[in-house]
């Protein structure tokens, strides 16, 4: 106060205030998800910059080192729940983890049906009901949500989500291989314009043939360079080793085989399917074969595939785990164990502890020391999730087709 009147101060502006969209992007784009949901109210300009879809790629890119496991416990007890357990980051330094409870009744739709996580893509859940007439697409961060109803079709379910390179927009792929009267396949985008358009291979190509799945039914999908892959898992006929892993190409809309690495005979062994796993590691479509060498010990051979029409593959890890270092597991089987993500060179992976409760172990490639995580899960659906700032607003809310 100066001679009675009070001086006015003027506001004094933030430098970070003047810094282009280009280095505010950057900065955000390396922080964690839970600060950057604290930096959308910090000022508009802000809000917008994080949902746009190039801040979410920035985003995904530099947080896709360490993924989190989302973790759906209780799903054939009778106390049924709805409920995501997103688990912390998977960091070679860290032995326990911590978790985060994600309720998604709020985003599902009002129904007395359970909804199961099946897949995601790019941060973004599909969820469905048990009769697979209604999935929910949704982001946890970003709370946008897409209903899409789909007609009972016998052995019909979402096969699969990608982001097609050329209408660039995300679309779903369901179906069945049942052959009733022929098998059926169609293709969803999710705009607030979709169209669903038919999908129509030969029936020899695909009749009867199952996909390798988790417990529950899930189809395995791992997506590399606009291709799409599963494992086949049975069929009523004998097939060959060539067909082994299907390919789905997102351009050309074809569906072709890939054959397993390693021996190959014209009738392919189903127990021996069973021990085969698809994943993705670097980037590149990887193998996992457990071969069992004795009652407590069983090797763990990976492989990365080269070149897809050739079928080239190249054997880059063989490791032995003794069942003892995965604790009293009591009794251990091969089709409950499941590999996940490989973090730094370890290969993190959840198998059956004791009846139906679940536990994830790491494992190293190169010295093959073995570290379990000391928090287990019941009755549980567990797949690796990278967070993402993907935006679901332009989409219509809901999709029938």
């Amino acid at each position: 106060m100066k001679d009675g009147r009070r001086v006015k101060r003027r506001p004094t502006l933030k430098p970070i205030l003047f810094l282009p969209d280009d280095v505010v992007m950057e900065i955000l784009s390396r922080m964690p998800v839970v600060d950057v949901l604290k930096c959308r109210r910090v000022c508009r300009r802000w809000n917008s910059l994080i949902l746009t879809s190039c801040f979410s790629d920035m985003h995904r890119k530099n947080h896709s080192s360490f993924p989190m496991i989302v973790v759906q416990e209780k799903l054939y007890c009778y106390n049924m729940t709805n409920l995501l357990l997103l688990v912390d980051r998977l960091e070679p330094s860290r032995k326990r983890t911590k978790l985060r409870k994600f309720c998604v009744d709020s985003i599902l739709p009002v129904s007395k049906d359970l909804f199961i996580f099946r897949l995601h893509y790019d941060g973004l859940f599909v969820m469905g009901n048990l009769n697979v007439d209604r999935f929910v697409i949704f982001n946890p961060i970003t709370r946008d949500k897409v209903n899409l109803m789909i007609p009972t079709v016998p052995e019909c379910d979402v096969m699969g989500m990608f982001f097609h390179p050329l209408i660039k927009e995300y679309c779903i792929i369901w179906g069945s291989f049942v052959a009733n009267p022929k098998p059926l396949f169609k293709m969803v985008n999710l705009s607030s314009k979709p169209f669903c358009k038919d999908i129509n291979p030969s029936a020899s190509l695909v009749e009867g043939r199952i996909l390798h799945s988790k417990d529950p039914k899930v189809p395995v999908v791992i997506e590399k360079d606009a291709i799409l892959y599963w494992m086949v898992d049975n069929c009523p006929e004998n097939h060959s080793c060539e067909e082994t892993i299907m390919a789905f190409d997102i351009k050309s809309e074809e569906f072709s085989f890939v054959p397993h690495p390693g021996p190959r005979h014209q009738d392919c062994n189903h127990e021996k399917h069973l021990n085969m796993q698809i994943f993705k590691m670097d980037g590149h479509l990887s193998l996992l074969q457990k071969t069992t060498k004795s009652r407590s010990v069983f090797i763990i051979d990976i492989w990365s595939l080269k070149d897809s029409a050739a079928g080239l593959w190249m054997k880059i890890h063989s490791v032995p785990i003794n069942i003892d270092q995965l604790g009293n597991v009591g009794w251990f089987d091969d089709r409950y164990f499941v590999a996940m993500v490989v973090v730094n060179g370890e290969l993190f992976a959840h198998y059956r502890w004791r009846g139906w409760i679940q536990r994830i172990f790491g494992c190293n490639l190169e010295t093959g020391i073995v570290r379990r995580m000391s928090r287990t899960y019941t009755y549980c659906c567990m797949d690796t999730y990278i967070p993402s700032f993907v935006s679901l607003k332009n989409c219509r809310s809901e999709i029938r087709i």
